[in-house]
């Protein structure tokens, strides 16, 4: 597995964002839990997708940056190659 900056946008009402917390965890794949809740990372969360969809995951390694619309395991795995 390649090492990367995880970024996690979430809600702790959110069953999917609670999915992928589970899916990092199981993996033991450290990453940044930003909640959404907080106004400062709704404002983060709305440069990357205007419509604040969650789980919304950002993966950064040194200077490209990928990013992952709603819970998709499959992508997960592609970008982290897990």
């Amino acid at each position: 597995m390649i090492k990367k900056e995880i970024i996690a946008y979430i809600s702790p009402s959110c069953m999917y964002c609670y999915g992928l917390k589970t899916f990092f965890q199981k993996h033991d794949i450290e990453f940044t839990s930003k909640n959404i809740k907080d106004e400062k990372y709704a404002k983060e969360l709305e440069q990357y997708d205007p419509q604040k969809a969650i789980p919304y995951i950002v993966i950064k390694n040194n200077d490209t940056e990928e990013t992952i619309k709603g819970l998709n395991i499959k992508k997960i795995r592609k970008i982290l190659q897990i």
